[in-house]
């Protein structure tokens, strides 16, 4: 059965970049009295004026945006408001090193003229009409895209720039057929780490490491202490994911 609600969404697993987990602020951010996205009648796909979620099975795209001002979520909320809309218009929010869920992503919100039955909004904040992308800001969106791209299975060249896919704006401000090749690039790693190849490497890797450590101590090395502390570090953490009995299954880190 297909979901009616999509919120407290999880990064996508395997990417091959350390992010901090995304924050779900949706419900600390301001709301129009009048009616916010989900309680607010809005016209539908075929025409209708309805509340609610969409269908996840409407949901093909997605658009990029920039916020163009700097700024904070619970700000550009109180704007989109002032202009009569439900709330804060994008599904997912890139400040810095932090990715923000900042609506349901069944949500139906106004961020895309003419486009927005069929996409999920993602904004980054600042002006990148004037500056680039900040490694962080880069690796937070690219987090963020993938993880929407696996919850609808939706394909690279269906991740678009607002420009792209309305036009009338600069937004977002960088070069989309970048973040879309980037994007290839990290989706072919992440198959390969989720592939038999990888996991065979990595327990050969880990097995070899884990028998230095082990000679080091023995001889008692200069730096023995150092690789005592290691693995026992290493035997904590086996026996916190129940890993030190083969007749275990133990607990997945994922």
């Amino acid at each position: 059965m297909a979901p009616t609600t999509m919120r407290q969404k999880t990064l996508a697993n395997d990417l091959p970049f350390q992010l901090n987990a995304i924050q779900d602020i949706t419900d600390a951010l301001p709301k129009n009295p009048k009616g916010d996205w989900l309680t607010m009648p809005t016209r539908r796909a075929n025409g209708h004026l309805t509340t609610g979620p969409r269908p996840f099975g409407d949901i093909k795209r997605i658009s990029i945006h920039h916020t163009a001002v700097e700024g904070k979520p619970e700000g550009h909320a109180r704007y989109h408001i002032d202009k009569g809309y439900g709330g804060i218009a994008y599904h997912v929010y890139v400040k810095g090193n932090q990715i923000y869920q900042v609506n349901d992503l069944l949500t139906l919100t106004w961020h895309t003229p003419s486009n927005n039955f069929d996409t999920i909004g993602i904004c980054v904040e600042g002006d990148f009409t004037k500056r680039q992308l900040t490694e962080a800001e880069r690796m937070n969106l690219y987090g963020a895209i993938i993880t929407v791209m696996e919850l609808f299975n939706i394909p690279v060249e269906q991740v678009r720039g607002h420009r792209e896919i309305s036009g009338g704006t600069s937004c977002p401000g960088f070069d989309m057929n970048r973040v879309r090749n980037d994007l290839k690039q990290i989706n072919m790693e992440m198959a390969y780490r989720r592939s038999e190849e990888y996991r065979t490497a990595a327990i050969t890797q880990l097995a070899a490491r884990v028998h230095h450590l082990q000679s080091m101590v023995a001889r008692r090395d200069p730096y023995w202490e150092d690789a005592e502390r290691k693995l026992f570090t290493l035997y904590q953490l086996a026996q916190e994911y129940e890993l030190m009995s083969p007749d275990q299954v133990g607990k997945s880190i994922a």
